[in-house]
């Protein structure tokens, strides 16, 4: 993490390095690998990985509204189709922490953070700012945890969509998620981690255009232990976890939950799979299966996801054990662009919000507070390539929940008839893109961490190349 209380020891650790060259002090060849940034090279520590799970199926409270529609009027849920869950990944490298969670729910507001943090034990070693909160944005799980926000668009919003706020379930869930990360903590152990893609553009649709981008890019971040033996993982794909419709009303985890399910199974007991939601603003899901109804539709969807996730991950040959992490965190404004309309919108939004970035040597992730549509992550990750990174994940809906973002392509004259639902809820003007790309290139300023050679040399045909 970019922080003062690690200043001192990168600056010792510059310092020898420095010494060392100038004594010419050669490393050997079957030495550690090395990772090199900014011309300093910097043996990393060996990885620690952890993963937690926590149901969040309430025991406090039942018929809970469900987030997600409009149409369902605040309405009280009818029961549990299929457990929904707080998932978590801790790497430790060093004095370096990631902690990467993902709740099956609609989203995650930043009024979240401050109770996140009165809520973590004074004897574990992490801090807020340690902290990357996402959600896979079920809109079939649990609404009622948006406290109002500060904005008047927004916490108007949430009410619609997500009904009355409750805040015995907001804590029930905060104690919930802690419970998640003390267990990834808890299980900590050397590890070893690699990336890998794939695209699968048969799982999602452009639904605020016909034939319109998509992003069809399944990201895989894979752990294992020294030995090789897969511990968990994280996949990251965009496309809208809406199967069901509004006029389901019992709590399932719907085609995120249904691939963590059914990818675990194809693995010994103790596996954790987690879904990271991407830029998903403008993305329908589609089954290439056969179903009848929507709950085989999310089953039968999440079944093939999983297989792909699969078949990316048994080919992430370049593992590493001692990867350059990087974890960085800041609050930033969110100004306005456009016309006069665009601007009062502005006016009742919220201005500013978190954003975070976790570099993995040669990969990056970049989250976004809300819905970004599909062209404006492909931009991202575009820009991430020209910076020198091997590989890029958007992990939407991480930290605050700031609406729909859309690109100025979809301003232009020729396609004022599209994206109307997102651009009613897009509060930043055609020109959100630049803001993001200034935030994540020019403010956080990310370079890829370049290792001499990998500890393990992918198997033919993989790596974490493109496949």
């Amino acid at each position: 993490m970019r922080k003062a209380r690690k200043s001192s020891a990168l600056f010792l650790t510059a310092l020898v390095t420095i010494l060392f060259a100038s004594a010419a002090v050669a490393v050997s060849a079957d030495g550690p690998s090395v990772a090199v940034k900014s011309g300093i090279k910097v043996p990393p520590p060996q990885l620690q990985a952890g993963f937690g799970v926590e149901s969040l199926v309430s025991e406090l409270y039942e018929g809970l509204p469900l987030g997600g529609y409009g149409d369902r009027n605040g309405a009280p849920s009818e029961g549990v189709h299929d457990p929904v869950y707080a998932r978590t990944l801790i790497l430790k490298s060093g004095d370096e922490i990631a902690v990467v969670v993902c709740l099956d729910l609609i989203g995650v507001s930043h009024t979240l953070r401050q109770p996140l943090a009165d809520a973590l034990p004074a004897d574990l070693p992490i801090t807020i700012d340690d902290i990357m909160v996402t959600a896979t944005h079920n809109h079939s799980s649990y609404g009622a945890m948006a406290s109002p926000s500060g904005s008047i668009a927004m916490d108007t919003l949430f009410r619609a969509t997500c009904g009355t706020f409750n805040q015995g379930f907001l804590d029930e869930t905060i104690a919930n998620v802690v419970e998640s990360i003390k267990e990834a903590w808890n299980n900590l152990a050397p590890a070893k981690i690699g990336v890998g893609t794939m695209d699968v553009p048969e799982l999602t649709t452009n639904r605020g255009v016909d034939g319109g981008p998509i992003d069809p890019q399944l990201g895989v971040i894979r752990v294992t232990d020294l030995e090789g033996k897969l511990i968990g993982l994280m996949a990251n794909y965009a496309t809208h976890p809406t199967c069901h419709g509004g006029s389901n009303m019992l709590v399932t985890s719907e085609y995120c939950g249904a691939f963590c399910n059914h990818f675990e199974k194809l693995h010994e007991e103790g596996v954790v799979a987690m879904f990271i939601q991407g830029a998903e603003g403008d993305q329908r899901p589609t089954c290439p299966l056969p179903h009848d109804g929507a709950f085989e539709k999310t089953d039968r969807m999440g079944f093939y996801l999983a297989g792909k996730v699969n078949e990316v991950q048994e080919h992430v040959g370049a593992m590493t054990s001692r990867p350059a992490i990087d974890f960085s965190m800041q609050k930033l404004d969110m100004p306005a662009s456009g016309g006069f309309a665009d601007r009062l919108k502005w006016a009742v939004a919220l201005h500013e919000s978190w954003f975070s970035q976790l570099i993995i040597d040669d990969t990056l992730i970049m989250s976004i507070p809300g819905e970004p549509c599909a062209q404006i992550g492909l931009d991202l990750k575009s820009r991430a390539r020209e910076t020198g990174f091997k590989q890029a994940f958007i992990f939407g809906l991480a930290l605050d929940h700031l609406g729909y973002f859309v690109h100025r392509d979809n301003y232009a004259p020729e396609s004022a008839s599209t994206h109307q639902y997102e651009k009613g809820l897009n509060f930043y003007g055609p020109d959100v893109v630049d803001r993001f790309l200034e935030i994540h290139f020019e403010i956080f300023s990310p370079r890829p961490f370049l290792r001499d050679a990998p500890e393990t040399a992918p198997a033919p045909g993989g790596g974490s190349e493109d496949f």
